[in-house]
Protein backbone atom coordinates (compact mmCIF):
# COMPACT_ATOMS: atom_id res chain seq x y z
CA UNK A 1 0.00 0.00 0.00
CA UNK A 2 1.82 3.46 -0.98
CA UNK A 3 1.42 6.17 1.46
CA UNK A 4 -1.01 8.04 -0.65
CA UNK A 5 -3.29 5.77 -1.88
CA UNK A 6 -6.88 6.00 -0.53
CA UNK A 7 -8.66 3.09 1.07
CA UNK A 8 -11.29 2.24 -0.75
CA UNK A 9 -13.99 0.28 0.91
CA UNK A 10 -16.11 -2.53 -0.69
CA UNK A 11 -19.19 -0.72 -0.68
CA UNK A 12 -17.65 1.25 -3.75
CA UNK A 13 -19.23 -1.15 -6.48
CA UNK A 14 -23.10 -0.55 -4.62
CA UNK A 15 -23.23 3.22 -5.11
CA UNK A 16 -22.00 2.96 -9.06
CA UNK A 17 -21.18 0.91 -12.31
CA UNK A 18 -17.66 -0.49 -12.14
CA UNK A 19 -16.19 1.92 -14.46
CA UNK A 20 -16.88 4.30 -11.72
CA UNK A 21 -15.26 2.34 -9.25
CA UNK A 22 -12.33 1.85 -10.97
CA UNK A 23 -11.74 5.23 -12.02
CA UNK A 24 -12.03 6.28 -8.24
CA UNK A 25 -9.81 3.59 -7.26
CA UNK A 26 -7.35 5.02 -9.83
CA UNK A 27 -7.53 8.45 -8.46
CA UNK A 28 -6.22 10.51 -5.75
CA UNK A 29 -6.86 13.43 -3.88
CA UNK A 30 -4.47 15.96 -2.33
CA UNK A 31 -4.92 19.21 -0.42
CA UNK A 32 -1.65 21.61 -0.63
CA UNK A 33 -1.15 20.50 3.12
CA UNK A 34 -0.59 17.07 2.12
CA UNK A 35 1.31 17.98 -0.47
CA UNK A 36 3.58 19.68 1.80
CA UNK A 37 3.95 17.47 4.53
CA UNK A 38 4.39 14.60 2.49
CA UNK A 39 7.46 16.60 0.41
CA UNK A 40 9.14 17.43 3.17
CA UNK A 41 8.82 13.91 5.05
CA UNK A 42 9.91 11.76 1.92
CA UNK A 43 12.49 14.53 0.01
CA UNK A 44 15.62 12.40 -0.33
CA UNK A 45 17.29 16.09 -0.96
CA UNK A 46 16.25 17.43 2.86
CA UNK A 47 17.43 14.01 4.03
CA UNK A 48 20.92 14.28 2.80
CA UNK A 49 21.11 17.54 3.56
CA UNK A 50 19.97 16.24 7.29
CA UNK A 51 22.91 13.57 7.01
CA UNK A 52 25.69 16.24 6.44
CA UNK A 53 24.56 18.31 9.18
CA UNK A 54 25.11 15.48 11.73
CA UNK A 55 28.55 15.05 9.95
CA UNK A 56 29.69 18.44 10.59
CA UNK A 57 28.08 18.03 14.14
CA UNK A 58 30.34 15.29 14.84
CA UNK A 59 33.37 16.58 13.56
CA UNK A 60 32.65 19.94 15.76
CA UNK A 61 32.45 17.76 18.52
CA UNK A 62 35.81 16.42 17.78
CA UNK A 63 37.48 19.57 17.15
CA UNK A 64 36.57 20.87 20.43
CA UNK A 65 37.36 17.58 22.50
CA UNK A 66 41.25 18.53 21.45
CA UNK A 67 41.17 20.13 24.27
CA UNK A 68 40.47 17.60 26.67
CA UNK A 69 42.69 15.88 29.27
CA UNK A 70 45.01 13.50 27.38
CA UNK A 71 46.61 10.79 29.61
CA UNK A 72 49.69 8.63 27.80
CA UNK A 73 51.32 5.74 30.06
CA UNK A 74 54.81 4.34 28.10
CA UNK A 75 56.42 1.59 29.68
CA UNK A 76 59.54 -0.13 29.16
CA UNK A 77 61.72 -3.00 30.37
CA UNK A 78 65.32 -3.35 30.06
CA UNK A 79 67.74 -6.08 30.82
CA UNK A 80 71.31 -5.45 30.55
CA UNK A 81 74.79 -8.10 31.39
CA UNK A 82 78.07 -6.42 30.94
CA UNK A 83 81.72 -6.96 31.85
CA UNK A 84 83.65 -4.81 34.61
CA UNK A 85 86.95 -2.85 32.82
CA UNK A 86 88.23 -1.60 36.23
CA UNK A 87 88.46 -2.99 39.38
CA UNK A 88 86.11 0.20 40.04
CA UNK A 89 83.15 -1.41 38.33
CA UNK A 90 81.11 -2.86 40.88
CA UNK A 91 81.74 -6.63 39.94
CA UNK A 92 83.51 -8.34 37.31
CA UNK A 93 80.17 -9.20 35.39
CA UNK A 94 77.29 -6.09 35.70
CA UNK A 95 73.60 -7.26 35.60
CA UNK A 96 71.36 -4.85 35.51
CA UNK A 97 67.73 -5.18 35.11
CA UNK A 98 65.51 -1.33 34.87
CA UNK A 99 62.14 -1.00 34.60
CA UNK A 100 60.44 2.20 33.40
CA UNK A 101 56.93 3.64 33.68
CA UNK A 102 56.07 7.17 32.51
CA UNK A 103 52.36 8.35 33.13
CA UNK A 104 51.53 11.75 31.22
CA UNK A 105 49.09 14.34 31.80
CA UNK A 106 48.71 16.84 28.97
CA UNK A 107 45.75 19.73 27.91
CA UNK A 108 46.54 22.65 25.85
CA UNK A 109 44.11 25.27 26.62
CA UNK A 110 41.77 27.61 24.61
CA UNK A 111 43.79 30.89 25.89
CA UNK A 112 46.98 29.20 24.20
CA UNK A 113 49.34 27.32 27.73
CA UNK A 114 49.50 24.08 27.13
CA UNK A 115 49.47 22.25 30.60
CA UNK A 116 51.60 18.93 31.38
CA UNK A 117 51.90 16.70 34.65
CA UNK A 118 54.52 13.92 34.18
CA UNK A 119 54.98 11.13 37.14
CA UNK A 120 58.35 8.80 35.79
CA UNK A 121 59.05 6.14 37.97
CA UNK A 122 62.13 3.96 37.22
CA UNK A 123 62.86 1.14 39.44
CA UNK A 124 66.66 -0.55 38.91
CA UNK A 125 68.06 -4.14 40.21
CA UNK A 126 72.00 -4.41 40.24
CA UNK A 127 74.68 -6.37 41.61
CA UNK A 128 76.85 -3.21 41.21
CA UNK A 129 78.56 -3.15 44.62
CA UNK A 130 78.98 0.48 44.03
CA UNK A 131 75.59 0.96 44.07
CA UNK A 132 73.99 3.21 47.01
CA UNK A 133 70.91 0.38 46.50
CA UNK A 134 70.72 -3.08 44.96
CA UNK A 135 67.09 -2.35 44.39
CA UNK A 136 65.94 1.46 44.22
CA UNK A 137 63.23 3.55 42.61
CA UNK A 138 63.56 7.02 41.54
CA UNK A 139 60.47 8.69 40.95
CA UNK A 140 60.62 12.32 39.40
CA UNK A 141 57.24 14.27 39.81
CA UNK A 142 57.36 17.42 37.19
CA UNK A 143 54.95 20.05 36.26
CA UNK A 144 55.00 21.88 32.95
CA UNK A 145 53.52 24.96 31.05
CA UNK A 146 54.50 25.60 27.03
CA UNK A 147 53.35 29.30 25.96
CA UNK A 148 53.61 30.92 22.30
CA UNK A 149 54.84 34.06 22.64
CA UNK A 150 55.32 35.49 19.13
CA UNK A 151 53.36 33.09 16.03
CA UNK A 152 50.35 31.06 17.62
CA UNK A 153 50.07 33.22 20.16
CA UNK A 154 46.20 33.74 21.51
CA UNK A 155 42.97 32.26 21.56
CA UNK A 156 42.08 33.31 17.82
CA UNK A 157 45.42 31.16 16.79
CA UNK A 158 44.43 28.13 19.13
CA UNK A 159 40.76 27.90 18.57
CA UNK A 160 40.97 28.90 14.80
CA UNK A 161 39.97 25.66 13.71
CA UNK A 162 37.47 24.78 16.28
CA UNK A 163 36.12 28.22 14.89
CA UNK A 164 35.75 27.31 11.70
CA UNK A 165 34.52 23.37 12.44
CA UNK A 166 31.31 25.40 14.44
CA UNK A 167 31.27 27.86 10.98
CA UNK A 168 31.11 24.74 8.89
CA UNK A 169 28.42 23.22 11.51
CA UNK A 170 26.45 26.40 11.02
CA UNK A 171 26.35 26.30 7.69
CA UNK A 172 25.01 23.10 6.54
CA UNK A 173 22.44 23.71 9.31
CA UNK A 174 21.55 26.94 7.16
CA UNK A 175 22.33 24.48 4.66
CA UNK A 176 19.29 22.70 5.45
CA UNK A 177 16.66 26.10 5.65
CA UNK A 178 17.92 26.36 2.14
CA UNK A 179 17.13 22.96 0.87
CA UNK A 180 13.73 23.27 2.54
CA UNK A 181 12.77 26.45 1.17
CA UNK A 182 13.61 25.43 -2.13
CA UNK A 183 11.75 22.20 -1.60
CA UNK A 184 8.89 23.91 -0.72
CA UNK A 185 8.66 26.79 -3.31
CA UNK A 186 8.68 23.62 -5.83
CA UNK A 187 6.07 21.75 -4.24
CA UNK A 188 3.97 25.37 -4.15
CA UNK A 189 4.70 25.84 -8.12
CA UNK A 190 4.00 22.46 -8.46
CA UNK A 191 0.75 22.11 -6.92
CA UNK A 192 -0.63 25.56 -8.00
CA UNK A 193 0.53 24.58 -11.64
CA UNK A 194 -1.76 21.63 -11.27
CA UNK A 195 -4.58 23.58 -10.23
CA UNK A 196 -3.84 26.03 -12.79
CA UNK A 197 -3.59 22.72 -15.57
CA UNK A 198 -6.95 21.38 -14.61
CA UNK A 199 -8.60 24.98 -14.83
CA UNK A 200 -7.33 25.12 -17.87
CA UNK A 201 -8.97 22.06 -19.24
CA UNK A 202 -12.40 22.77 -17.50
CA UNK A 203 -12.25 25.74 -19.93
CA UNK A 204 -10.73 23.87 -23.05
CA UNK A 205 -13.51 21.36 -21.82
CA UNK A 206 -16.27 24.47 -21.98
CA UNK A 207 -14.77 25.49 -25.26
CA UNK A 208 -15.40 22.15 -27.03
CA UNK A 209 -18.78 22.15 -25.56
CA UNK A 210 -19.35 26.06 -27.05
CA UNK A 211 -18.12 24.67 -30.39
CA UNK A 212 -20.55 21.46 -30.05
CA UNK A 213 -23.55 23.41 -28.75
CA UNK A 214 -23.09 25.74 -32.05
CA UNK A 215 -22.43 22.96 -34.32
CA UNK A 216 -25.69 21.62 -33.94
CA UNK A 217 -27.35 25.30 -33.89
CA UNK A 218 -25.67 25.96 -37.09
CA UNK A 219 -26.71 21.98 -38.39
CA UNK A 220 -30.20 22.80 -37.44
CA UNK A 221 -30.33 25.94 -38.95
CA UNK A 222 -29.11 24.47 -42.26
CA UNK A 223 -31.62 21.43 -41.81
CA UNK A 224 -34.32 24.28 -41.33
CA UNK A 225 -33.06 25.93 -44.58
CA UNK A 226 -32.12 29.34 -42.76
CA UNK A 227 -28.78 28.62 -42.12
CA UNK A 228 -25.40 28.25 -44.38
CA UNK A 229 -23.45 25.06 -44.95
CA UNK A 230 -20.26 27.67 -44.56
CA UNK A 231 -21.59 28.05 -41.17
CA UNK A 232 -21.14 24.09 -40.02
CA UNK A 233 -17.82 24.19 -42.00
CA UNK A 234 -16.75 27.04 -39.83
CA UNK A 235 -18.24 25.10 -36.98
CA UNK A 236 -16.66 21.75 -37.43
CA UNK A 237 -13.05 23.48 -38.06
CA UNK A 238 -13.50 25.48 -34.81
CA UNK A 239 -14.54 22.41 -32.88
CA UNK A 240 -11.62 20.41 -34.61
CA UNK A 241 -9.10 23.01 -33.27
CA UNK A 242 -10.64 23.51 -30.33
CA UNK A 243 -10.24 19.60 -29.37
CA UNK A 244 -6.86 19.75 -30.42
CA UNK A 245 -6.37 22.47 -27.71
CA UNK A 246 -7.71 20.61 -25.11
CA UNK A 247 -5.26 17.39 -25.93
CA UNK A 248 -1.77 19.68 -25.69
CA UNK A 249 -3.86 21.09 -22.60
CA UNK A 250 -4.24 17.40 -21.08
CA UNK A 251 -0.39 16.58 -22.13
CA UNK A 252 0.31 19.67 -19.84
CA UNK A 253 -1.68 18.59 -17.08
CA UNK A 254 0.05 15.41 -17.02
CA UNK A 255 2.94 16.98 -17.44
CA UNK A 256 2.28 18.92 -13.92
CA UNK A 257 0.85 15.38 -12.07
CA UNK A 258 4.65 14.62 -12.76
CA UNK A 259 6.26 17.26 -11.56
CA UNK A 260 3.87 17.10 -8.39
CA UNK A 261 3.59 13.53 -8.25
CA UNK A 262 7.50 13.14 -7.83
CA UNK A 263 7.73 15.09 -4.42
CA UNK A 264 4.60 13.02 -3.17
CA UNK A 265 5.77 9.07 -4.03
CA UNK A 266 8.69 7.07 -2.31
CA UNK A 267 7.86 4.57 -4.99
CA UNK A 268 9.33 3.95 -8.92
CA UNK A 269 6.13 1.29 -9.03
CA UNK A 270 4.30 2.05 -12.23
CA UNK A 271 0.60 1.14 -10.70
CA UNK A 272 1.59 4.17 -8.06
CA UNK A 273 2.52 6.79 -11.09
CA UNK A 274 -0.55 5.64 -12.93
CA UNK A 275 -2.62 7.07 -10.50
CA UNK A 276 -4.84 10.31 -11.60
CA UNK A 277 -3.63 13.15 -9.45
CA UNK A 278 -6.19 16.04 -8.39
CA UNK A 279 -5.27 19.04 -6.64
CA UNK A 280 -8.45 20.04 -4.29
CA UNK A 281 -7.46 23.19 -3.51
CA UNK A 282 -9.04 25.94 -5.24
CA UNK A 283 -7.05 29.29 -6.33
CA UNK A 284 -8.38 32.52 -3.93
CA UNK A 285 -10.07 34.58 -5.56
CA UNK A 286 -8.76 38.51 -5.51
CA UNK A 287 -11.76 39.97 -4.05
CA UNK A 288 -9.65 43.36 -2.90
CA UNK A 289 -5.83 44.70 -3.17
CA UNK A 290 -3.74 42.63 -0.89
CA UNK A 291 -1.91 44.69 1.48
CA UNK A 292 2.27 43.95 0.80
CA UNK A 293 4.66 45.53 2.35
CA UNK A 294 7.37 47.81 0.76
CA UNK A 295 10.24 46.03 -0.69
CA UNK A 296 12.82 48.38 1.32
CA UNK A 297 11.37 47.39 4.61
CA UNK A 298 11.08 43.92 3.80
CA UNK A 299 14.85 43.38 2.78
CA UNK A 300 15.91 43.44 6.47
CA UNK A 301 13.97 41.37 7.32
CA UNK A 302 14.54 38.87 4.58
CA UNK A 303 18.11 39.55 4.42
CA UNK A 304 18.88 38.45 8.23
CA UNK A 305 16.58 35.06 8.20
CA UNK A 306 18.12 34.49 4.20
CA UNK A 307 19.88 31.13 4.43
CA UNK A 308 22.23 32.05 1.63
CA UNK A 309 23.37 35.14 2.93
CA UNK A 310 24.20 33.57 6.16
CA UNK A 311 26.14 30.70 4.59
CA UNK A 312 28.03 33.50 2.54
CA UNK A 313 28.79 35.22 5.86
CA UNK A 314 29.80 32.79 7.54
CA UNK A 315 32.56 31.54 4.99
CA UNK A 316 33.52 35.46 5.30
CA UNK A 317 34.06 34.88 8.99
CA UNK A 318 36.16 31.48 8.77
CA UNK A 319 38.49 33.01 5.90
CA UNK A 320 38.87 36.15 8.05
CA UNK A 321 40.34 33.81 10.99
CA UNK A 322 42.45 31.64 8.75
CA UNK A 323 44.15 35.29 7.42
CA UNK A 324 44.75 36.02 11.44
CA UNK A 325 46.50 32.14 11.75
CA UNK A 326 47.89 32.74 8.36
CA UNK A 327 49.34 36.02 9.28
CA UNK A 328 50.82 34.44 12.59
CA UNK A 329 52.42 32.24 10.96
CA UNK A 330 54.26 34.40 9.15
CA UNK A 331 56.20 35.32 12.05
CA UNK A 332 58.99 33.54 13.73
CA UNK A 333 58.06 30.69 16.06
CA UNK A 334 59.37 31.53 19.84
CA UNK A 335 58.04 29.29 22.91
CA UNK A 336 58.51 29.88 26.66
CA UNK A 337 58.85 26.47 28.66
CA UNK A 338 58.47 26.60 32.16
CA UNK A 339 58.83 23.38 34.15
CA UNK A 340 59.48 22.79 37.72
CA UNK A 341 59.93 18.81 39.11
CA UNK A 342 60.89 17.24 42.03
CA UNK A 343 62.25 13.77 42.92
CA UNK A 344 62.52 10.76 45.44
CA UNK A 345 64.79 8.00 45.51
CA UNK A 346 63.75 4.95 47.44
CA UNK A 347 63.69 1.88 47.51
CA UNK A 348 60.31 0.94 47.38
CA UNK A 349 57.70 2.85 44.11
CA UNK A 350 55.44 4.07 46.85
CA UNK A 351 58.21 5.47 49.02
CA UNK A 352 59.78 7.16 45.83
CA UNK A 353 56.71 8.74 44.94
CA UNK A 354 55.92 10.17 48.65
CA UNK A 355 59.57 11.81 48.60
CA UNK A 356 58.96 13.33 45.20
CA UNK A 357 55.13 14.36 46.02
CA UNK A 358 56.64 16.11 49.52
CA UNK A 359 59.21 18.43 47.24
CA UNK A 360 62.45 17.65 49.26
CA UNK A 361 64.69 18.61 46.36
CA UNK A 362 62.77 20.85 43.46
CA UNK A 363 64.23 21.85 40.32
CA UNK A 364 63.00 24.72 38.10
CA UNK A 365 64.16 25.19 34.62
CA UNK A 366 62.95 27.85 32.20
CA UNK A 367 63.41 27.41 28.74
CA UNK A 368 63.29 29.61 25.57
CA UNK A 369 62.70 28.09 21.99
CA UNK A 370 62.82 30.02 18.87
CA UNK A 371 62.21 28.82 15.53
CA UNK A 372 63.08 31.31 12.42
CA UNK A 373 61.91 30.21 8.97
CA UNK A 374 65.29 31.01 6.51
CA UNK A 375 63.09 32.02 3.37
CA UNK A 376 59.40 32.34 4.85
CA UNK A 377 58.17 31.79 1.48
CA UNK A 378 56.10 29.26 2.29
CA UNK A 379 53.58 31.55 5.20
CA UNK A 380 53.80 34.45 3.02
CA UNK A 381 52.23 32.39 -0.17
CA UNK A 382 49.55 31.02 2.46
CA UNK A 383 48.23 34.45 3.34
CA UNK A 384 48.24 35.38 -0.21
CA UNK A 385 46.11 32.70 -0.84
CA UNK A 386 44.16 33.56 2.01
CA UNK A 387 43.62 36.78 1.20
CA UNK A 388 42.24 35.61 -2.37
CA UNK A 389 39.33 33.44 -0.18
CA UNK A 390 38.52 36.55 1.83
CA UNK A 391 38.20 38.91 -1.26
CA UNK A 392 36.25 35.59 -3.19
CA UNK A 393 34.06 34.56 0.22
CA UNK A 394 33.09 39.01 0.05
CA UNK A 395 32.28 38.85 -3.90
CA UNK A 396 30.12 35.89 -3.03
CA UNK A 397 28.37 38.06 -0.23
CA UNK A 398 27.75 40.85 -2.27
CA UNK A 399 26.09 38.25 -5.38
CA UNK A 400 24.01 37.06 -2.85
CA UNK A 401 22.51 39.87 -1.37
CA UNK A 402 21.86 41.41 -5.04
CA UNK A 403 20.55 38.35 -5.98
CA UNK A 404 18.40 38.40 -3.06
CA UNK A 405 17.36 42.26 -3.79
CA UNK A 406 16.38 41.25 -6.94
CA UNK A 407 14.10 38.36 -6.23
CA UNK A 408 12.16 40.02 -3.58
CA UNK A 409 11.44 42.99 -5.54
CA UNK A 410 10.29 41.30 -8.59
CA UNK A 411 8.30 38.90 -5.99
CA UNK A 412 6.28 42.12 -4.97
CA UNK A 413 5.98 43.64 -8.25
CA UNK A 414 4.17 40.20 -9.52
CA UNK A 415 2.14 40.50 -6.69
CA UNK A 416 1.36 43.99 -7.10
CA UNK A 417 0.49 43.68 -11.05
CA UNK A 418 -0.77 40.38 -10.78
CA UNK A 419 -3.69 41.52 -9.40
CA UNK A 420 -4.15 44.73 -11.54
CA UNK A 421 -3.79 42.13 -14.63
CA UNK A 422 -6.61 39.39 -12.79
CA UNK A 423 -9.16 42.74 -12.62
CA UNK A 424 -8.42 43.51 -15.71
CA UNK A 425 -9.36 39.88 -17.12
CA UNK A 426 -12.24 39.74 -14.71
CA UNK A 427 -13.65 42.33 -15.98
CA UNK A 428 -13.10 41.13 -19.89
CA UNK A 429 -14.74 38.18 -18.81
CA UNK A 430 -17.77 39.33 -17.71
CA UNK A 431 -17.74 41.96 -21.28
CA UNK A 432 -16.74 38.73 -23.41
CA UNK A 433 -19.52 36.67 -21.89
CA UNK A 434 -22.38 39.23 -22.22
CA UNK A 435 -21.00 39.97 -25.74
CA UNK A 436 -21.20 35.82 -26.54
CA UNK A 437 -24.77 35.72 -25.43
CA UNK A 438 -25.82 38.35 -27.58
CA UNK A 439 -23.96 37.33 -30.58
CA UNK A 440 -25.85 33.76 -30.06
CA UNK A 441 -28.73 35.29 -29.73
CA UNK A 442 -28.57 37.39 -32.97
CA UNK A 443 -27.19 34.36 -34.55
CA UNK A 444 -30.65 32.06 -33.78
CA UNK A 445 -32.45 35.15 -35.07
CA UNK A 446 -30.08 35.22 -38.49
CA UNK A 447 -28.87 38.45 -37.85
CA UNK A 448 -25.23 37.78 -37.35
CA UNK A 449 -22.72 35.31 -38.35
CA UNK A 450 -20.96 31.99 -37.67
CA UNK A 451 -17.69 34.08 -37.77
CA UNK A 452 -19.01 36.85 -35.36
CA UNK A 453 -20.22 33.53 -32.71
CA UNK A 454 -16.81 32.24 -32.87
CA UNK A 455 -14.77 34.68 -32.25
CA UNK A 456 -16.75 36.02 -29.53
CA UNK A 457 -16.67 32.35 -27.93
CA UNK A 458 -12.69 32.83 -28.95
CA UNK A 459 -12.34 36.10 -26.41
CA UNK A 460 -14.37 34.57 -23.66
CA UNK A 461 -11.93 31.53 -23.64
CA UNK A 462 -8.79 33.98 -23.40
CA UNK A 463 -10.40 35.91 -20.97
CA UNK A 464 -10.65 32.86 -18.70
CA UNK A 465 -7.50 31.55 -19.86
CA UNK A 466 -5.95 35.15 -18.32
CA UNK A 467 -8.27 34.94 -14.53
CA UNK A 468 -6.71 31.88 -14.58
CA UNK A 469 -2.88 32.53 -15.26
CA UNK A 470 -3.36 35.86 -13.34
CA UNK A 471 -4.86 33.80 -10.05
CA UNK A 472 -1.84 31.55 -10.51
CA UNK A 473 0.90 33.73 -10.78
CA UNK A 474 -0.80 35.90 -7.90
CA UNK A 475 -0.38 32.41 -5.80
CA UNK A 476 2.83 31.31 -6.67
CA UNK A 477 4.49 34.69 -6.03
CA UNK A 478 2.78 35.27 -2.46
CA UNK A 479 4.30 31.36 -2.10
CA UNK A 480 7.34 32.95 -2.77
CA UNK A 481 7.51 35.53 -0.83
CA UNK A 482 5.64 33.55 2.16
CA UNK A 483 9.16 31.53 1.56
CA UNK A 484 11.30 34.41 1.63
CA UNK A 485 9.57 35.85 4.80
CA UNK A 486 10.65 32.40 6.77
CA UNK A 487 7.17 31.18 7.37
CA UNK A 488 7.76 27.60 6.04
CA UNK A 489 11.47 27.31 7.76
CA UNK A 490 9.72 25.24 10.49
Amino acid sequence: MYPLVPILLAMTGLQGPPEAAQRDANTLEVTLQDALRLGTAYSLALQASHAVEDSARYERDARWARFDWKLRIEGSLTDTENEGNSELSGAPILDQRDQRITLSLTRPTTAGPTFEVIYNSEETTTNNSFSYLPHSTTGTLTLGMTQSLLAGRGRDYVTANQFQADNDFAFQSESVRAVRRALVEQILQAYWSLVSAQGAMDSADRGVQYAEEFLKLAQDRYDAGVGLELDILQAQTELAVRTQTRTQLHIGRMNAEDALRQFLYTTNNPSAWSENLIATDELPQLASRPTLPGWKESYVKVRSINPEIRQQELKLSTANRLLHVAESDEQSRLDFQLRVSTAGFEKSAFEAWEEAVSAEYPTVTAAIRWDLPISGAEPRARSRKTRSDVRNAQLELDSAERKLTSNLRMVIRALDLQYFAFKSAESSHELATRQHKIELARYSEGRSTAMRVLAAQQVLLEAQAAMLEAQATFVIAKGQLEVLLGEHDR
